[in-house]
């Protein structure tokens, strides 16, 4: 499915505030983890390679470390704030146009909002919710 029609929000914590948002490509998504990734490893660097080690030796639990990874996938963290705002945001009702700088404006809340939303409206359905929607899927 190519990205369809900005979908509005309202902003819950602002009366008569609102974001119309864009639901991301593969390509936008996946550089929006890139840039995320890159400052964590600059982070791991940072701690050095002593305080990594600790924290990834001893066993491994194969099976738990995937079923983090599917639960942590689309969390807001794993991706670049900045660069989810700037592809998912196609309108607002502020008065100052959606730009850059405006952007790096926004106070915390509402831009974490914004784009958890944006992660929201762009991710695949989960498996369960893949069942549920489908046709055979029988309802009690």
């Amino acid at each position: 499915m190519l990205r369809s029609e900005p979908t509005r929000f309202d902003v819950p914590h602002e009366a008569a505030a609102w974001f119309d948002l864009r639901r991301l490509s593969w390509k936008q998504l996946r550089e929006a983890r890139k840039l995320q990734a890159k400052e964590q490893r600059q982070i791991a660097k940072d701690f050095g390679a002593e305080f990594v080690a600790a924290l990834t030796a001893g066993k491994v639990d194969e099976e738990g470390v995937r079923r983090l990874m599917r639960e942590q996938q689309y969390k807001v963290e794993n991706f670049d704030m900045g660069n989810l705002l700037e592809s998912g945001i196609a309108a607002w009702s502020y008065e100052e146009p959606v730009e850059k700088d405006t952007l790096e404006q926004l106070d915390e809340r509402t831009a974490v909002w914004a784009a958890q939303q944006i992660i929201d409206l762009t991710k695949p359905p989960s498996e369960e919710e893949e069942k549920k929607s489908s046709p055979d899927s029988t309802t009690p």
